[in-house]
């Protein structure tokens, strides 16, 4: 269905913007903190 191929591009995009950017990614869950650890990129 649409719906579902809606939500496989919407999951596709995140995991694009993880790879590209995963330290900003990981600020935004943990906040800006120097002690949280960065989340490790995807290869």
């Amino acid at each position: 269905t649409y719906e579902k191929a809606e939500k496989k591009l919407k999951k596709a995009m995140f995991i694009s913007e993880l790879s590209s950017d995963c330290s900003v990614l990981s600020e935004h869950i943990a906040g800006p903190s120097t002690l949280t650890p960065k989340f490790p990129c995807p290869p």
